[in-house]
């Protein structure tokens, strides 16, 4: 099988970390400092607008603030005396903007990444981060992957959702190798977001492409640009034995990985695994009051372990074994993954509450049987691809006529509402969590359309946590202009019909010593089943409606010519 490879890769990615976790910080002229050689103060990283001051990264930021001086003295005649940029110190505002310097953190920028790959294995059970310093990339490795998303356009339209959803800007390609890939993926050659090479295409792409894009060191870029040397169509036409001699061993490696010639690895980056949580003592717990003081306390002890990882708890196993008695162990499920030691223990002491607990218990045994990534995006009222003002690619020249639209209170109203709508959702999934664990697993179930021709075995109630867990079967298709009815009776009752029309329904029928005049009917649809079915379903279904306006939906069974009321139209 051909290799087939998709590179992600977040542009300015220092910046966008620190947007992700202070989305505040994105209405400011965002400078991320570091030291430098001679202990000075150079711009490790910096936002578009600050890129529009003329600032860029390896500046020193004194020259830094000399630029965003110049700015401020553009934009206000009485400028403010020059502060020294430090941590957290804002500087005057430039285009009503607030000026601020933070400390460049790589460790946290990589652990974010990594925590943005492990959360991507949903996409491909190889995923990984570019070999790099300072790595903005993550490597996927897609082969056969993209059947079970319906293609690979698919697919890198699901990843850029994904991203999207993070509010991350980013650009994806998928390509036969990991290098080929890379490159696809920094290259700027049309407004879309992301591209998509085939094997029969790769040889005729790589020619006219930069050889910046070769993932080289910056001093074999300059070396090569200083000969003439642009493109790889220029470096192919070298005969190959003259460039061990003359440049480094890496561009051969990283010509050869690029077309294929040379196999290159992802290196996959596997999420940590969870301990267990044991609490053993010599001293046993007798009552309930002291059983859940210990259990307090050790949830804390145990979602303290899930906090770097950002993980929540889905499944938790809770096992109390006691001297001299068979251990009592439960399971809880939750809807959502979560962090709150409080929410579990609650969850555990409603199953408990009508069970005998064992005496003397001596160990405490919590395990999450399963966890998940805990969601960080937030619910938007609009599926909107549209550059929003804070993104990186947004004119803000724009910016101040397009809010005339849009006033303060509607956007007030708009906040309030998605934050009530979240409380309503997160209050929903407490309430079934807490009845699924007081009454058990099959008390609370939920509706759930079934593919069934027969009406009556359409839908099935399900319990709330396993169709959760699986993919909801959506709702037979409407035929032609026929309307299913909202409700039906489980068993169709039988009617008296009168003669018959032309058309094959009645003038009338009677149901519970009632007559029914027929002034509309739609029809017939017929209903059946398959021949292996042990009961052979064949009806005639009509869609009525009577004099007096009210809708039924009756049917004649084709096998007995007997006529049934199924259901009325609200």
């Amino acid at each position: 099988m051909t290799m087939r490879a998709l590179c992600v890769w977040i542009p300015n990615w220092p910046i966008q970390r620190v947007w992700t976790d202070q989305p505040e910080r994105k209405k400011d002229i965002l400078i991320l400092q570091a030291v430098g050689s001679k202990d000075q103060k150079v711009v490790a990283a910096c936002c578009p607008q600050a890129r529009a001051c003329g600032i860029l990264p390896r500046l020193p930021v004194a020259d830094a603030e000399v630029l965003l001086e110049e700015k401020t003295s553009e934009t206000n005649p009485f400028p403010k005396p020059k502060p020294t940029p430090s941590n957290e110190q804002n500087l005057p505002t430039v285009q009503n903007r607030l000026v601020h310097f933070e400390t460049s953190q790589p460790e946290a920028d990589r652990q974010a990444l990594l925590e943005l790959a492990w959360d991507c294995e949903r996409f491909s059970p190889c995923v990984g981060i570019e070999e790099s310093d300072e790595p903005d990339c993550l490597l996927m490795d897609v082969s056969g992957c993209a059947p079970l998303f319906g293609g690979e356009d698919h697919l890198i339209n699901a990843v850029l959702s994904e991203m999207r959803n993070r509010e991350l800007e980013t650009r994806l390609a998928i390509a036969p190798t990991v290098g080929a890939a890379w490159a696809f993926a920094h290259q700027r050659t049309s407004e879309s977001p992301t591209t998509i090479v085939s094997e029969d295409q790769l040889p005729s792409l790589l020619r006219p492409l930069s050889i910046r894009y070769l993932r080289l060191s910056s001093r074999t870029v300059h070396s090569l640009e200083e000969l003439g040397l642009r493109t790889v169509r220029q470096l192919l036409q070298l005969p190959r034995r003259t460039l061990p001699a003359r440049f480094p061993s890496e561009l051969l490696t990283k010509l050869d990985q690029l077309q294929g010639s040379m196999p290159e690895k992802i290196i996959p980056e596997r999420r940590p695994e969870c301990d267990e949580q044991i609490w053993e003592s010599e001293e046993t717990i007798n009552d309930r009051t002291t059983l859940e003081f210990v259990l307090k306390t050790q949830l804390d002890q145990f979602v303290q372990k899930l906090l770097p990882s950002r993980l929540g708890v889905r499944l938790l196993s809770c096992e109390l074994t006691a001297f001299g008695q068979q251990s009592l162990s439960i399971q809880i499920e939750l809807l959502r993954p979560t962090q709150s030691a409080s929410h579990l223990l609650e969850l555990i002491t409603l199953r408990w509450e009508h069970q005998k607990l064992p005496e003397q218990i001596s160990r405490i045994l919590l395990r999450a049987d399963q966890t998940s990534p805990l969601s960080k995006r937030q619910s938007k009222l609009f599926d909107d691809t549209t550059l929003q003002p804070d993104s990186p690619a947004f004119d803000h020249s724009s910016s101040k006529s397009s809010r005339t639209h849009t006033s303060k209170q509607d956007d007030k109203h708009l906040k309030q509402s998605k934050r009530a709508h979240t409380q309503e959702q997160q209050a929903l999934e407490h309430l079934i969590e807490r009845l699924h664990s007081r009454l058990g697993p099959e008390a609370v179930a939920r509706v759930q359309f079934a593919e069934e021709e027969q009406p009556e075995l359409a839908v099935r109630f399900v319990p709330v946590m396993a169709s959760f867990r699986s993919q909801p079967l959506s709702p037979p298709p409407v035929i032609g202009f026929l309307k299913r009815p909202l409700w039906h009776k489980q068993t169709p009752v039988q009617i008296t019909v009168g003669e018959l029309t032309p058309d094959g329904f009645p003038h009338d029928f009677q149901c519970d010593k009632q007559r029914h005049h027929i002034a509309h009917a739609w029809g017939p649809e017929r209903i059946t089943t398959g021949w292996w079915r042990h009961d052979y379903i064949k009806r005639d279904y009509f869609h009525v409606e009577t004099r007096i306006g009210l809708h039924f939906w009756i049917f004649r069974d084709l096998n007995t010519q007997i006529w049934f009321l199924h259901a009325a139209f609200d």
